[in-house]
């Protein structure tokens, strides 16, 4: 995602007491009860502090260097008595909700808008939520979740005020289409093409050798194989279908201008006619060049009508993601239509979903004082704010800041802790690790030679990031509390878009992701590129990717011995007693180590291998899977810290 997405930091959460307060003869003397004190709440003043300088440990250098703040909505404070605990607390005091704040109510440096609330004696601990404010940006540009306290579109959900308990707050991965549409007339059309009349037929011919001149009809019955075998990644996109109709119309008009065999020059017309006939309304347009009509390499194919030329795109989803099957009964069908929940070469497209949006979290207890304190009173920048050494010259809050709950006398309240990001970040480039890649002609022809394409300069772009193994849903902590980790994230509105490959690096790409901690042990990330080939042919798995059509590499994001281990896994860690003044926040996870961590940016620098088009894929694989061949190569690095190389 764009990188304007992320340059926002929320550093601080103040609760001040209200103005009034009892002059007193010395700071021995006794200060009197909060004058709002009703024998169970004070009122006080909530108030936001935001430092647009502020550096968070998920965006780094690179992301906040425009230090742009896009606002926040959906703001909600839960306050505590007690630490906050996995749905088993009866101890959420209130729910507040707070509405949005406004980029533009943010000035140079620092912004406080104060909200007056009645917190209830007791009061110890606070849960924050809130999210970047989307504008009229698309989805895909700034992310799309639900939640307990707004659905998938961002209205308030009604349920929201009543949320008693940790387990009612939730945050989903929103999918990117429901069903795969109707187009079911694309598989109809195919199967109209398969079935022409004896077609199926010179297959039994050529293998029984029924007639005396059966070795006529092995161009056409090895054509039928081509054309209704299944193959592990056979793509029913309308690019993909425009090329497969293409291939079979130059055939089977080779066949029919250079057999001399009545029977087969019959079946070679009727396919062609076939093709040139509208199946309720969908074809392919098959046109000669004008310049050069006998070369069949200058044919073009142009899938009609127009929304089925772009599908599945059209829908938001990746190419990839719309497989066909074949039997000899039904003919063509897409897997995706097939039932709900159908897999696509291990990828369900109901599973395909739009990146995480920023959402703010807190998980902090409080400070609080008798004495009040004006606005100007308080730390601004997230240095002083975090650190609580009184003995430091960069300490931000007086010695009077003793107490950790709300009192009958308490006349300010403040977050122990900055405010973070709830969700992680990942930050990608790539890069060819050579000029020329070697395909998988020779595997795909059967001995051939092996073929090298020089990729440099030929505008092969990466259109696309596939990003596995993410959870359906975050908890209260945003970690996962399920063994749900079958979403997969889709960003296409990368930096590097429309950068051509070469061995120099792209810029960096950021998508916001959530974080993978498991409880019992940590998973690797499966991810693939989706590319748009560039001006030559190559064959990749399991056949040829034509110039121009889409194209998957696979690459793993995973943990070992050979990864630097420099980052300090101790500071992702829940301290359930007190406030780490080394890490300045609350995240549950105890130093599991993962790859995605919440308020953390995982940096993944990304090589394609010299014989990464052998593993070539032309739909989605399996982003699960231990048997997916890797095209990539990678290294990452969690910021700051961490670094894995990657090579696909």
């Amino acid at each position: 995602m764009k990188k304007s997405i992320f340059l926002a930091m929320l550093s601080a959460i103040v609760l001040t007491g209200t103005m009034i307060f009892t002059a007193c003869s010395s700071s021995e003397d006794a200060v009197e009860p909060n004058p709002t004190y009703d024998g169970t709440a004070v009122r006080t003043d909530f108030a936001f502090n935001i430092s647009k300088a502020a550096q968070t440990r998920m965006s780094g250098t690179n992301v906040q260097e425009s230090q742009n703040f896009r606002g926040m909505s959906h703001m909600y404070l839960f306050p505590f008595d007690g630490i906050p605990a996995d749905g088993k607390e009866t101890n959420i005091t209130n729910n507040y909700a707070l509405g949005t704040l406004e980029n533009a109510e943010i000035s140079t440096t620092k912004s406080k808008k104060i909200y007056s609330l009645v917190l209830p004696i007791g009061t110890d601990n606070f849960l924050f939520y809130g999210t970047a404010t989307r504008g009229t940006n698309s989805y895909l540009e700034v992310g799309r979740l639900s939640s307990s306290f707004y659905d998938k579109d961002g209205n308030k959900k009604s349920s929201a005020d009543d949320i008693k308990n940790t387990n009612g707050i939730s945050f989903s991965l929103e999918g990117i289409a429901s069903s795969l549409g109707d187009h079911s007339k694309i598989a109809a059309y195919l199967t109209a093409i398969a079935n022409t009349t004896d077609w199926a037929g010179t297959v039994d011919i050529v293998t029984n050798h029924t007639l005396e001149n059966s070795g006529a009809y092995k161009a056409l019955a090895d054509l039928y194989t081509k054309f209704t075998t299944t193959v592990s990644d056979r793509c029913g996109s309308g690019e993909a279908v425009e090329r497969t109709i293409l291939d079979l119309y130059k055939s089977a008009s080779l066949i029919n201008n250079q057999s001399s065999v009545p029977g087969v020059t019959e079946i070679a017309r009727a396919i062609i006619d076939n093709i040139n006939t509208a199946v309720d309304g969908v074809k392919v347009i098959v046109a000669p060049s004008n310049e050069t009509p006998d070369d069949p390499e200058k044919w073009t194919a142009t899938l009609d009508p127009v929304d089925y030329r772009t599908f599945p795109a059209n829908l938001g989803l990746p190419l990839g993601a719309a497989q066909l099957t074949f039997n000899s009964t039904n003919g063509f069908s897409y897997k995706g239509t097939v039932a709900a929940g159908a897999t696509l070469s291990g990828v369900s497209y109901m599973d395909i979903c739009y990146p995480a949006e920023i959402v703010y979290f807190d998980n902090s207890p409080l400070r609080a004082t008798n004495v009040y304190k004006t606005e100007n009173d308080y730390p601004s920048t997230p240095k002083t704010w975090d650190y609580f050494d009184q003995t430091s010259a960069d300490a931000g809050f007086t010695t009077d800041w003793k107490d950790t709950e709300v009192k009958a006398d308490t006349r300010a309240v403040a977050m122990q802790n900055n405010v973070n990001y709830g969700v992680a970040l990942l930050q990608t480039n790539v890069k060819l690790a050579q000029q020329a890649l070697t395909d998988n002609m020779a595997q795909v022809l059967g001995g051939a030679a092996t073929n090298q394409t020089d990729i440099d300069g030929t505008g092969m772009k990466v259109t696309g990031l596939i990003i596995g193994g993410q959870p359906a849903t975050v908890g209260w902590d945003m970690i996962s509390h399920a063994d749900n980790f079958t979403k997969v994230i889709y960003d296409n509105d990368l930096t590097f878009k429309n950068t051509a490959l070469s061995t120099s690096v792209t810029d960096f790409n950021y998508t916001v992701v959530l974080d993978n901690y498991k409880s019992t042990q940590h998973d690797d990330v499966y991810f693939a590129l989706q590319i748009t080939n560039g001006e030559k042919d190559f064959y990749g798995k399991s056949g040829m990717i034509p110039a121009g059509h889409t194209f998957y590499l696979v690459g793993k994001m995973t943990l070992t011995s050979e990864v630097p281990q420099t980052f300090d896994w101790a500071k992702c860690s829940y301290d359930s007693n007190k406030y780490r003044k080394d890490t300045g926040y609350r995240i549950t996870g105890e130093g599991t180590k993962r790859i995605f961590i919440q308020d953390y940016m995982t940096r993944a620098y990304i090589t394609i291998k010299a014989d990464a088009l052998q593993n070539a894929y032309s739909t989605i694989p399996d982003l699960r899977s231990t048997e997916t061949v890797f095209g990539l190569s990678v290294d990452l690095k969690w910021e700051p810290g961490l670094r894995f190389n990657v090579e696909i």
